[in-house]
């Protein structure tokens, strides 16, 4: 820790994981009917039906006084600006893992107005279309408990 003592970066990372002591992951899980599932692939399919709920709520509902109908959809949006894609290029955190592509937020937010621009393109390819590439569809999701029944799923 003395070597990196003006490296405030690496000195709390190292610090850290010292003092930090171990957490096992989750390896069982209660489904949504209440037994105990411990094989990997079934954890794993529950953690994807939870969060398909969470993620993916297409409720309706109806106001009483006007009878109109809401949904988690709403209505046409215009396509996003070149301003709202560069301030949402410029709000990415550096230091942050890549996901599987392997790009980092660094090397879109550094890389000038050339890549801005093309990125600005490819988001209004995309909504025009209204089709999201399939290789977006991909998504590594790592649980984190935080407090309750460590075998609940609405406690990640």
């Amino acid at each position: 820790m003395e070597n990196n003592r003006y490296n405030p970066k690496k000195f709390f990372n190292t610090s850290n994981t010292i003092k930090q002591s171990f957490k096992q992951q989750t390896i069982m899980i209660k489904n949504q009917t209440g037994e105990l599932v411990t094989n990997k692939r079934e954890v794993a399919e529950e953690f994807k039906i939870y969060f398909d709920k969470l993620l993916n709520n297409t409720t309706t509902r109806t106001n009483e006084h006007t009878n109109i109908q809401y949904s988690s959809v709403g209505p046409y949006i215009s396509s996003p600006s070149r301003s709202e894609i560069n301030a949402a290029i410029n709000k990415l955190k550096n230091n942050k893992a890549p996901g599987e592509n392997h790009i980092v937020a660094e090397l879109v937010k550094n890389n000038g107005e050339a890549v801005k621009n093309e990125v600005w393109k490819l988001i209004n390819i995309i909504w025009e279309k209204q089709q999201i590439p399939e290789e977006w569809n991909t998504v590594i999701i790592c649980p984190i408990f935080k407090k309750g029944n460590i075998l609940e799923t609405t406690n990640y």
